[in-house]
């Protein structure tokens, strides 16, 4: 044991000198997105109502007049029963922030002559999984893919899932046990999850259509950007803690094309770390490892030594 003092001690200070990291901070309570959208006209007098919420916690409690409304299979959606023609229509949606209910928003839509039929145009289709280290998206689109997670893993990578069929929004429910249900608004492109360079996510899509109804694709698989052969090969394209590096100019993708946040789909809004007024962030991987490795390492060196002033011969 008297080799302790000497290697322990300088790995509890080695291992408890590293550098402590942030934890990311909880959105702000907002409606990220919904279907039917804010000031809506002609909407049918069928449609299933669709809304993702800023937050970790999952879907938002609707209501209509004090009634709330029955969640779909799928989370995020809502019957919102049959509805009157050519009227307007106020929901309320109460946000849930770590138990608590956060301050109710109110969404506001006017339905047009009648019912929709299924349209199978908003059906996914053929699916083309890629990824990639950056993505260019505008303020709303970066807000649905951050709100949906604490990306506090040292997730780098970009796994885009682009749909053949064109529909109002889209769900990915991923083979993940953790969050495996993620919503992307229609106007943001290629459906798009954020992960793992090592860890290609396989999911299966469905479309929205403009009743609100939902139409199954593919389940497909994204390849790893990272193979596991290069596994001890550091990115240098990318830092994790520093987010994706924009694209060069007249190179967005057509999620940059949201008219109206165009100016924001640069700078902070495609960076994975996020401020605390956005929420979510990518920070390296974070662990009480170190500290507790520390802290274990030093009470083995007063044990050690300790147990050395017991065992030295008593002074003549």
């Amino acid at each position: 044991m008297a080799w302790l003092p000497v290697l322990s001690l300088p790995l509890a200070l080695g291992l408890s000198a590293r550098e402590a990291l942030a934890d990311c901070a909880a959105p702000e309570p907002a409606i990220v997105w919904s279907y039917p959208a804010q000031g809506d006209t002609g909407v049918p007098t069928n449609v299933d109502l669709w809304v993702l919420p800023a937050g970790w916690n999952g879907p938002a409690i609707v209501s209509r007049n004090g009634v709330v409304l029955e969640p779909l299979r799928m989370g995020y959606g809502y019957d919102a029963g049959e509805l009157e023609p050519n009227t307007p229509y106020t929901f309320q949606v109460e946000l849930e922030t770590y138990g608590e209910l956060a301050p109710t928003f109110e969404l506001t839509f006017t339905t047009g002559a009648g019912p929709a039929a299924a349209d199978a145009a908003a059906a996914p289709g053929d699916i083309v999984p890629s990824s990639s280290a950056e993505r260019a998206l505008s303020e709303r689109c970066a807000a649905a893919l951050w709100t949906q997670d604490c990306f506090d893993q040292g997730q780098d990578t970009y796994y885009q899932f682009a749909p053949s069929g064109n529909a109002k929004g889209w769900v990915l429910m991923t083979d993940s046990s953790y969050r495996p249900l993620n919503v992307w608004p229609g106007e943001c492109g290629a459906p798009t999850l954020f992960g793992d360079a090592f860890d290609g996510p396989c999911a299966t899509l469905y479309g929205i259509d403009a009743a609100g109804q939902l139409h199954t694709g593919q389940h497909v698989c994204a390849e790893a950007a990272t193979p596991l052969r290069d596994r001890g090969t550091p990115n240098t394209a990318d830092s994790p803690s520093a987010g994706p590096v924009n694209p060069p100019e007249g190179e967005a993708t057509a999620a940059a094309t949201d008219t109206p946040d165009r100016e924001t789909s640069r700078g902070s809004a495609t960076n994975p770390v996020q401020s605390s007024r956005s929420g979510g962030c990518s920070l390296p991987r974070a662990s009480s490892e170190p500290a507790l490795a520390g802290a274990l390492a030093l009470g083995l060196s007063l044990v050690a030594l300790a147990r050395r002033r017991r065992s030295a011969p008593a002074a003549r």
